[in-house]
């Protein structure tokens, strides 16, 4: 009989480092985090935001607190550079230097939204043909 999840997956010969990201990942550190723990937990919440939707989503997403405490586990982890464009990224101005030469079409729709080929694919073949209609 074990104490739960982590537990059985010690028993079956998972390292200590595998327990600790199991308990980050799934548990935000467990009941009695360490300091690893949820620097490591609040990483992979903002990591997992950015893989899922993008930068901007997971500044939609994630609250004020778990931005800063995901660049503090950034930084505890040596990642400093990733948190350093993490707080430049939520700076307009700086957003606005990066991107507006690149940037070539921009709206915002009312509808759809992480799926939004699927969620609402006549308004995204609608703005998909906007923006290519530029590049002729």
């Amino acid at each position: 009989m074990s104490d739960g999840p982590l537990e059985v997956r010690r028993s079956k010969g998972n390292s200590d480092e595998t327990a600790v990201w199991n308990r980050a990942a799934s548990d935000s550190g467990g009941p009695s985090p360490r300091e690893g723990d949820l620097a490591l937990s609040a990483l992979l919440r903002v990591h997992g935001l950015v893989v899922n939707g993008g930068i901007f989503h997971a500044f939609e997403a994630a609250t004020e607190a778990e931005l800063r405490a995901s660049c503090a586990g950034f930084r505890y982890f040596g990642f400093g550079k990733v948190a350093d464009l993490l707080e430049a990224a939520r700076n307009e101005e700086w957003m606005e230097d990066v991107f507006n030469s690149k940037l070539f079409y921009w709206n915002e729709v009312p509808k759809g939204g992480h799926f939004a080929a699927l969620e609402q694919p006549e308004l995204f073949v609608a703005e998909l043909r906007k923006s290519l209609a530029r590049m002729r």
